[in-house]
């Protein structure tokens, strides 16, 4: 139950709990699908979350957010992309 708990509710403690499960022999198989579980859970939860809330949301502003976030991510990239080769071709 711990490390089912540990990958949704309290995942701040799943470290803990990893090194526990692997010290106390606790089966592989076992600890993979209560991990999967866990995490399951926890990822419905936030898509459930998401979709309940967006559904009260106008859809063109958060188009154009997303656009407008979209440019900024594939600018930041380049940039650091350009940055990079300008790097290594000071440092050949």
């Amino acid at each position: 139950m711990s490390v089912l708990l540990s990958r949704s509710l309290v995942s701040v403690l799943s470290s803990a709990v990893n090194l526990v499960a692997g010290a106390g022999g606790y089966r592989l198989l076992a600890f993979v699908a209560f991990g999967i579980v866990g995490r399951l859970a926890w990822v419905s939860a936030y898509l459930g979350l998401g979709y309940v809330a967006a559904s009260g949301l106008e859809r063109e502003p958060v188009a154009d957010f997303l656009r407008s976030l979209t440019g900024l991510l594939v600018a930041l990239a380049l940039l650091g992309g350009a940055r990079f080769a300008v790097r290594r071709r000071r440092l050949a």
